[in-house]
Parts: structure tokens; C-alpha cells; sequence
């Protein structure tokens, strides 16, 4: 339940000297496969020769050589910077995505640069295992000595698994004393939602953004022409630049990425050197520059004869030069046995070595260094297969299809190759929107041999093959028949973005209703899994509408389908936090359920029951506390009912049952029997947890929560503490295997473990949980506020409890006074759910008042405005509130002592040890409960 990737970790921790590949942070490492990643502290580029650059175009166009000077960008630089700079959180990461050749390389190389420049430390993060290459010991230095922070950039980041990722956010360098920013570089925002949630564990906020793209307007493209021929034309000693004019085409749409205008004034100038006329389409400009590279090699070969070591005709470079574009960077020795593996003629050292003269290896002792940047190689492989738009410029080859078929193959222990992940990622962003559509057909034929190698390739292949508009359907259908039957945290976003791909297909041609339901119902469950709620909720939606008109036309063969789809559309609104509708849905289903198991109880009364749990759920949120209690004791009354006659099989709702149960029982006051329930429900989780961890953990978690809570209404705090402190550490686990469906109740739980931290003496750990909680559901309440906005405000008055109990007042009371301001809000539109939040909040408000020796008039008000929540004309049942109503009671009658009204503050004080109403007689709450009364030992 780690989510880690399979197969032994070793984590290295080093604290001072030098160790293995890193010092100063942790190293994460295969058994087999080395390192999972690597850190190498950022250096600019080295300068390249004059007269080596211009001999191939991928060289001038290659970010790393930064052969066209920085311009533009100065709002994107200015924001990266504010981010850098802000000094409201320590750990922020932020997902930077746009198309290829849209600038991010470039970008983030500048604003390394310029945060170096700023008293920053810049490291680089390389996903390691895909090369097999490991960094010889003692190689990187990463400790920190007199930096202002650390920026830690990972490009290539949506080619990561997430597992993989979520291992990088916990690496020890990142968790330093100082400001950290760890910047994301990505073609696609589809594994966001789920690396999001990630960040949970760590305490980190974090974003995705989106990198713009050229206006579509001509002048910004213009003077990014002009500015990139300027620079092109001076590596080729070209006197007068102005002579080299900008295309008609640099107003069409596939212009607005930067390469592409890099690549039109690379392509302008070279023709103008050569006296040739330069294409204004895209592909042409690819297909005259991919046979300006290949003239390069034309000429090493030649030069062959005057003594040069180079041997390789240019045939075989193109060959190799296309296995390096599908495998990327190999060992020395890994390289030489894939091309041995392709039965050449040609000895593969030669072959080796002679491409390492066109393309030297980033880092020593490798081989296969592929093409850059990333498009132009993917335009390379487009080029090498038949059935493109300009093959008369450039033909197709006659091995392209056997060779990537060759290289895709499985081991002899029939495991996908190291680098699928890779192969597959390149071929379908070639054959992507706008790109080489000839390239789907080639791209199907090779998925088709094996579609199981689609799923091992890992999200970010399955996201770009989803997104092949040319593939056959079949072809993802194959794919589909391997996708896991339940979540993979790994998987997840690749496989939602499939099934929505399929889903569009299917409903295309789909005109049977049940067919279309069953097609919405599976997308909504694959879009929940990767935490795509209001995605599921659209799917959900069509099919409830379709069933609808089922149900008018034949009735008893679709209600018990309604019943099934009404309750999962009631659970996804239950995590959009959408009460009301959610109750709606799940009571229909409710009535449907009881309806059906009039004929049938054996099958359809345990679905009642589970109906009737959520119905108890969505209206405790809306604070109708005996209704939910109501639903809540037949739910538990079916369910033990069935769990007596078959316990193997309805234990596991039972216990959900239960521990739901003792929070509706504790609403109403029962405390007692509250613990009771959950108590129970934890009993029955930790033994079905020991049979089936995998499924009932997520359970588990919930009921020693409410457990915590449970024993907190009776003031057992140490108790609470420890059954809380459970709950996180396995919260923690399921976070870091599906972020996306664990990261709400894993910030509650933490909320919760804050506070009791709190009661029993531990200040600093109880603010360190409660500043984590409210990362979290700060967060969460930005990208929705609707959901999450409640939590966020309650997040916000512990942090400021918990920022007074270590004497930081002045932050303590901008907390709660930003708490108060939300509830306020909150309330004003929905007064039934809030206004008990809203009483807590300002208990809290005048709390941190008066210990902070602030202005104790507005704190006053706030402790009153609260007890009028609790016991006014509209207050609910009191009894469920008495330990809240009793603690504000105290913060208000010592209000009263500081301001010196002492005769109220006694009577109060004397009314909370008594327990007679006769004190308060003449003063006001005419609905004062008796205070809770302490257990006799």
C-alpha cells in the first residue's frame, strides 16, 4: 500500500562528506536498476565551438546550447519570481505544462540562471532507471551552505511516475530550514490531480499552470524571428541579417510554439547561406532540416578518406540516429546490444562511436545521446515512416516500422524493455493533434502486437496515445483489456484519459440507453480514480437521465439500475461536498432499494442500507442532526441483521456502518454509546484489515479517526491521541499510493491529531499538524472553493489556536480573524451547515484574544455571538454541543473578569462548576444546558 514502484529501495541519507551520487540528500535506488532518479546541481551550458554548432540544425536548436539569447517572457519570468519570493509557504511546487517546443526548457533555464544570480541554490532532478546510468560517487554536491533557498527544476516531468515523483518529494534536500521551490516541467496537466494530492504528505502547496503561447497577433512572433535569425546568422558569420526575411506562414497557428519559429529562422538563414529557397509550412521546415543533419553526415563520412576515424555511411547513422529517438541514452554496453539485437551487419561499436561524434553523450560512458530537441526528433521518426506529406523531399525508410517493432519487443524473460515507456511516449506524440497523422496507422500496427505494453509504458504514454485522433478504437480497446480493475496510483490519469477517449467513440455510435449508461458509468468510475470528481459527476449525470426515461417506460427491469447509479452520483456529490444533492441521490436510492427488497430483502436490503450511510452523511453536513441519526441506526440495524447470518460477507459495511453511526450518536449527544459504536466499528476493521489490507485499510483509517474523536467528546484525550496518531500514519501510506481519493480525510485526520496534540501539552507537533492540515486545504479550497471552503476556514482557527498556545499572537489572531471572515461568508448563503462552524470559529476568535491581550470588545462579541449559535431561539438540540458551549462559556466569563465585570464572570464561573441555572438568573440564554458533569474516577 506504499504506492512505491516494485522491487527493494535503499534510501542513503548522508550528512556530511561525500557518499553515493548525492550529499546532502536522499537517494532513492533499484535493487537492479540503479538509481530512481538523479540530482545534479545546475551548471549553465558549456560553451560549444563555433564551428562545431552550425554543422547540425538540432544543435543550434538545442536549449541547452542557448544558442538564441533570452527575450520575451518577462510576465512569465516576473511570476516565477513572485512564486520564488513569497514568503507565505516553504516547500511550493508548481507544474509549468504547454505542448513541445512551446519554450519550457528555455524558460526554466533563465529562471535558474537568474535565481542563481538572486542567491539561490539550483539543482536538476533526471529520471534515472529508463537510462540505466549512474552517476559516479561523490559526484554531486547538494548541501546547502550560505544560499537564500533551493530550486530544484525536473523537466520531463509528466514522463515520471507518479510514485516516482511522490518519492522525489520527500527526498531529505527539500526539506531543509530554507525556502523551497521545486518547478515541474510537462507537456500535459493530466497526472496533476493526482501528484497534487501528493504533496499532502510533504506540507508543500503547489499549482499548475499552463505556459502560453505565442499571441496570435505578428508581432511578438515577428521580433522572436528576428531575434532568433540575429543570433542563427552570427554562429554562421552572416554579415547582414536584415537581408533574411520572416515568412508569409508565421501568422499560421502552428507558429504560436517558440521552436517553431526558431526552427523557421534557423531554416531562413541556412537557405540564405545556401542560395536556396526555405519551406514556410512546418513539416517542410522539419524535412529541410532533418536533410541539412544528414548532409552533415554525408560529409564526416567522406572526410573518411582524408584520415578522419569515422566510418559509418550515412544509410547506417540514419538508422541509428532513429534507435537513439526511440530509446533515448543507454550504457555503453546496453547500446551496443540493442543494435546488435537488430541483426546489422555493421560491428556496433563502430556505429557507437561515430554517433557520438554527431551527438556526444551528456554524461560519460554513455551512447545512443538521441537528437534534440524533443520535437524535432519526434519529427525525425514521423519522416522515417511511409505515408507522410513530403516525401519527395524526404523519402520514408524501408526498416522503420521493423525496427521500432524490434525495438518494442519483450526481454527473454518476457518483460518490456527498459526504455517502452519512452517508444511508445515519442511515436504517439508524433502521430498527436496537428502533428504526422500518417503516423497512427504505424503507431496501431505496433500497439496491436502487444497492447499490454501501452499499460507498462507507464500514465504519460497512455495520456499521448489517447490523445492519436487517427488510431483505430480497437486498438485502445486492446489497450483497455489490460488496464487494472481497480485504482493504480501510477495508472490512474493515463487510464481516465483513455476511457474518455473510448467513451467518446462508444457513445458516438451507442443508441441503445443501456448501453450509454454502462459506457458513462465506467468512465465515472475511471475519472473518480484519478480524482476527476466533476468529470465522473457529467458521466453520472447523462446516465441518471437516461435512466430516468427507463424507469417511466419499464419500470421494474431499470430501478434496481437507477437505485445503483443514483447512489454513486450520491457519493461523487458527497466528495464535492454538494450536501443537499448528494441526500437527494442517495434518499431516491434509498426508496428504490426498499421498494425493490419488498420482493427480494436477500438482495437489495444491504444496498438500502448503504444508501441510508450516505444519506446519514450528506445531512449531518447540513447539520440535521436527528434525521441523520435516524437513517444512520436502520443502516446498522439491516447490516447486523445480515452480518449475524453471513459475516464473511457484510462486516465490512457494517463497520462502515458503525463508525458513522458513532458520529451521528455523538451529534445528538449520546456520547457513551457513541464510543461504543466506534469502538465496534474498530474491532471489525482491524480484523478484516489483517485478512485484506489492501481493501480494508481505507477503512480502518476512518474508524480509528472517528474512534479519536469519540473519545475526545468524553475528554480522553491521551487515548484519542493515539487512535488518531494510527489513523495518519496509515493515511500517510494510502496518500502516497492514490493521492487523489485519500487527501481529504487524510487533512481531517491530521486536523484532528493537531488538536489533540494541543490537549495534551504537545504545542510545537500540535502547530507543525495543524500548518499541514491547512497547506492542504488551502490548497484544495483554491481549485474548489465550494468543497473545500468550510474545511479551509476550520484549518484556519486551529492554526490560530495552535500559533497563540506558542506565543505567536499577532499571526494567531490574523488566522482566526481570516476564520471568522470565511464562516461568515459560508454562513450567510448556507446558514443550516455553517453556523456551528461559525460559533467554534468565533470561540476560537476571542480565545486568541485574550490571551494575546488584544482588543477585548470585538472578543467579547465574538464569544457572545457564539453562545447565541449555541443556545438561541434557532440553535438545534444543545445537548450536542455541550462541551463546545461549555468551553466558550468559560472564555466568555474570563472575558468578563479582564473587563471588569467581575459580578457576571462569577456567576458564570459558578453556573460551570454547579451546574445551577439559578446563577444566571436576570443575565441572558434563557436555553442554558447544565455543563457536562466529569466521570467519577
Amino acid at each position: 500500500m506504499t504506492g512505491e514502484p516494485a522491487g527493494a529501495r535503499q534510501v542513503v541519507q548522508v550528512e556530511s562528506g561525500y557518499g553515493y551520487g548525492a550529499v546532502g540528500a536522499s537517494v532513492h535506488v533499484f535493487q537492479d536498476r540503479g538509481p530512481v532518479y538523479l540530482l545534479t546541481e545546475h551548471r549553465p551550458p558549456r560553451p560549444a565551438g563555433a564551428e562545431w554548432l552550425p554543422a547540425q540544425p538540432s544543435r543550434l536548436l538545442d536549449a541547452r546550447h542557448q544558442v538564441v539569447e533570452f527575450a520575451g517572457r518577462r510576465k512569465e519570468l516576473d511570476d516565477l519570481a513572485a512564486w520564488r519570493d513569497s514568503a507565505a509557504q516553504r516547500l511550493s511546487v508548481r507544474w509549468l505544462h504547454a505542448p513541445g517546443g512551446q519554450g519550457k526548457t528555455r524558460l526554466a533555464e533563465e529562471f535558474a540562471a537568474r535565481s542563481q544570480a538572486a542567491g539561490w541554490k539550483a539543482v536538476d532532478a533526471l529520471h534515472g532507471p529508463t537510462a540505466g546510468i549512474v552517476p559516479s560517487p561523490g559526484s554531486q554536491d547538494l548541501r546547502l551552505r550560505h544560499e537564500r533557498g533551493l530550486l530544484l527544476v525536473v523537466d520531463y516531468a509528466d514522463r515520471w511516475p507518479p510514485s516516482h515523483l511522490k518519492w522525489l518529494f520527500g527526498n531529505a534536500l527539500l526539506h531543509q530550514s530554507v525556502a523551497t521551490r521545486v518547478l515541474l516541467l510537462a507537456r500535459s496537466a493530466q497526472p496533476w490531480p493526482v501528484l497534487r494530492a501528493a504533496l499532502t504528505k510533504v506540507g508543500a502547496d503547489g499549482r499548475a499552470e499552463a505556459l502560453a503561447p505565442l499571441s496570435d497577433g505578428i508581432g511578438e512572433r515577428e521580433r522572436m524571428f528576428t531575434a532568433a535569425r540575429d543570433c542563427f546568422a552570427a554562429r554562421y558569420g552572416l554579415a547582414a541579417p536584415t537581408q533574411v526575411r520572416a515568412p508569409a506562414s508565421l501568422s499560421l497557428p502552428e507558429f504560436g510554439l517558440v521552436l517553431a519559429v526558431h526552427m523557421a529562422a534557423l531554416a531562413a538563414v541556412d537557405a540564405h547561406v545556401h542560395g536556396v529557397r526555405p519551406p514556410e509550412d512546418l513539416a517542410g521546415l522539419s524535412s529541410y532540416l532533418l536533410a541539412r543533419e544528414q548532409d552533415h553526415w554525408q560529409v564526416l563520412y567522406e572526410a573518411a578518406e582524408e584520415g578522419k576515424d569515422y566510418a559509418t555511411p550515412p544509410a547506417e547513422m540514419a538508422h541509428t540516429v532513429f534507435v537513439a529517438a526511440l530509446t533515448g541514452a543507454r550504457t555503453f554496453e546496453r547500446g551496443a546490444a540493442l543494435l546488435r539485437g537488430l541483426d546489422l551487419r555493421s560491428d556496433p561499436y563502430r556505429r557507437l562511436a561515430d554517433h557520438a561524434v554527431c551527438y556526444p553523450p551528456t554524461d560519460p560512458g554513455t551512447a545512443l545521446e538521441p537528437l534534440c530537441p524533443d520535437r524535432l526528433a519526434e519529427d525525425y521518426l514521423a519522416l522515417a515512416f511511409p505515408g507522410h506529406s513530403v516525401a519527395g523531399e524526404h523519402p520514408p525508410v524501408p526498416w522503420a516500422a521493423f525496427t521500432a517493432q524490434a525495438l518494442a519487443a519483450r526481454t527473454a524473460r518476457g518483460e518490456p524493455p527498459a526504455h517502452i515507456s519512452r517508444l511508445i511516449t515519442f511515436l504517439a506524440s508524433a502521430a498527436g493533434p496537428g502533428r504526422w497523422p500518417h503516423l497512427a496507422a504505424h503507431l496501431g500496427a505496433l500497439v496491436r502486437a502487444d497492447p499490454a505494453l501501452v499499460v507498462a509504458a507507464g500514465s504519460a504514454a497512455l495520456t499521448a496515445v489517447a490523445n492519436v485522433s487517427g488510431l483505430d478504437p480497437a486498438v485502445l480497446e486492446a489497450v483497455e483489456a489490460h488496464f487494472p480493475r481497480g485504482r493504480d496510483a501510477d495508472l490512474d490519469p493515463g487510464v481516465a484519459a483513455v476511457a474518455a477517449r473510448l467513451a467518446r467513440h462508444r457513445l458516438a455510435d451507442a443508441t441503445d440507453p443501456v448501453e450509454r449508461i454502462h459506457v458513462n458509468m465506467t468512465l465515472a468510475g475511471r475519472q473518480s480514480h484519478a480524482g476527476l470528481h466533476e468529470d465522473a459527476l457529467a458521466a453520472q449525470d447523462e446516465a441518471v437521465a437516461l435512466l430516468e426515461g427507463l424507469v417511466a417506460r419499464a419500470p421494474r427491469s431499470a430501478e434496481s439500475l437507477l437505485a445503483v447509479t443514483l447512489n454513486d452520483r450520491g457519493v461523487t456529490l458527497l466528495a464535492l461536498r454538494r450536501w443537499e444533492a448528494a441526500v437527494a441521490d442517495e434518499r431516491r436510492a434509498a426508496d428504490l432499494y426498499r421498494r425493490l427488497a419488498l420482493s427480494d430483502p436477500r438482495k437489495y436490503e444491504p444496498s438500502l442500507a448503504v444508501a441510508l450511510s450516505h444519506v446519514g452523511v450528506g445531512l449531518s453536513h447540513l447539520g440535521r442532526h436527528r434525521e441523520a441519526l435516524d437513517a444512520e441506526l436502520e443502516a446498522v440495524e439491516i447490516l447486523e441483521r445480515f452480518a449475524a447470518a453471513e459475516p464473511g460477507r457484510y462486516e465490512s459495511e457494517l463497520a462502515a456502518s458503525l463508525s458513522n453511526l458513532g458520529t451521528r450518536l455523538s451529534e445528538a449527544g449520546d456520547r457513551q454509546d457513541a464510543l461504543s459504536a466506534a469502538e465496534r466499528s474498530v474491532a471489525v476493521r482491524r480484523r478484516l484489515a489483517r485478512d485484506d489490507p489492501g481493501q480494508e485499510l481505507p477503512g480502518l483509517a476512518r474508524s480509528l479517526s472517528n474512534l479519536g474523536q469519540r473519545l475526545r467528546d468524553l475528554g480522553r484525550w491521551e487515548e484519542g491521541l493515539g487512535a488518531e496518531q494510527e489513523a495518519v500514519e496509515i493515511f500517510e501510506q494510502l496518500v502516497r499510493a492514490s493521492p487523489a481519493a485519500y487527501e481529504t480525510a487524510f487533512a481531517r485526520s491530521v486536523a484532528n491529531l493537531a488538536t489533540h496534540l494541543a490537549h495534551c501539552g504537545r504545542h510545537v507537533e500540535s502547530l507543525a499538524r495543524a500548518e499541514q492540515a491547512l497547506v492542504i486545504r488551502r490548497r484544495l479550497a483554491e481549485a474548489a472553493p465550494h468543497a473545500h471552503g468550510l474545511e479551509l476556514a476550520e484549518s484556519l482557527a486551529g492554526f490560530g489556536s495552535a500559533l497563540a498556545e506558542v506565543g505567536r499572537h499577532e499571526e494567531a489572531l490574523a488566522s482566526v480573524t481570516e476564520a471568522v471572515r470565511r464562516l461568515r461568508d459560508l454562513t450567510e448563503t448556507e446558514p443550516a451547515v455553517h453556523r456551528e462552524h461559525l460559533a467554534r470559529a468565533l470561540a476560537a476568535f476571542a480565545k486568541v484574544s485574550l490571551d494575546g491581550g488584544h482588543d477585548l470588545a470585538p472578543a467579547l462579541a465574538a464569544s457572545n455571538d457564539a453562545l447565541e449559535i449555541y443556545l438561541g431561539p434557532r440553535a438545534q438540540d444543545a445537548r450536542a454541543y455541550a462541551p463546545f458551549i461549555a468551553a466558550v462559556l468559560g472564555v466568555h466569563a474570563d472575558l468578563l473578569r479582564a473587563a471588569g465585570r467581575t459580578v457576571e464572570a462569577d456567576a458564570l464561573h459558578r453556573f460551570l462548576r454547579t451546574g445551577d441555572p439559578t446563577e444566571m438568573t436576570g443575565m441572558m440564554f434563557p436555553h442554558l444546558p447544565r455543563p457536562p458533569r466529569r466521570r467519577r474516577e
